[in-house]
């Protein structure tokens, strides 16, 4: 999570809220962003099962009507489940800069790909991505 001011400018220290609700599981994250302004976070997903998972982060806690002149907003992600029946997975690199919004980037991404998943004798594999 990244929290800047209304400029883009980073902020740093500042408190952000993170929450995963899945199946009848619920887990809050209190965090403070660092240096760059980012709040970094992970979860534990051995227990996520085969239901689809909601993420929040609020900046400064949960929006209140205590300050009406002052606007919060929070980000939501749905999380949908995966699942690789050859047990092959896919890693995505965290690039080494700051992301720019409708400009072109390279994603770095590692592939593991268990034998399994492979016919005898198959020389090559075809990947989609959306």
């Amino acid at each position: 999570v990244v929290i800047t001011n209304s400029q883009s400018s980073v902020r740093k220290n500042e408190p952000v809220i993170v929450y995963a609700d899945y199946g009848n599981k619920f887990v809050k994250l209190t965090l403070k962003t660092d240096i760059n302004g980012t709040a970094s976070f992970s979860f534990n997903t051995s227990d996520w099962s085969e239901k689809p998972v909601s993420l929040r982060a609020y900046h400064k806690g949960e929006q209140t009507d205590c300050c009406p002149f002052r606007h919060y907003p929070s980000s939501y992600l749905y999380v949908e489940p995966f699942h690789s029946k050859s047990k092959s997975f896919l890693t995505l690199m965290k690039a080494p800069e700051k992301l720019s919004c409708n400009s072109d980037a390279t994603v770095v991404a590692s592939y593991i790909i268990q034998g399994n998943a492979l016919k005898p004798d198959q020389k090559t594999l075809d990947f989609f991505y959306i």
